[in-house]
């Protein structure tokens, strides 16, 4: 949706042209529009260049989705929280409190 509404229809910009410029399928650009696919690193990458962006706008932009999708489709094994025997986290180790 972002792709479209954001990139491609204030351009002026069709799918056919579009995919050629980014030098895939219609088809392939039109199930990435409409979110049958996930989006490729590679095709993060030719999204920026094609339109100027840094490719984790795009990288990003797959992640909140995918985020959102995980909490609307909750079909997760129940999992229990993890509690260790030392008080701080591995990442804060050797750093000044």
């Amino acid at each position: 949706e972002v792709l479209r509404e954001l990139y491609l229809e204030p351009q002026g910009l069709t799918l056919t042209e579009t995919a050629r410029a980014l030098g895939i399928s219609r088809t392939s650009l039109s199930l990435l529009v409409n979110g049958h696919v996930r989006l490729s690193v590679d095709m993060a990458l030719r999204l920026a260049q094609a339109f100027r962006t840094p490719p984790e706008l795009w990288l990003n932009l797959q992640h909140q989705r995918d985020v959102w999708q995980a909490h609307r489709h909750p079909a997760r094994p129940s999992v229990r929280p993890l509690t260790g025997r030392k008080a701080a986290p591995a990442a804060s180790r050797g750093r000044p409190a």
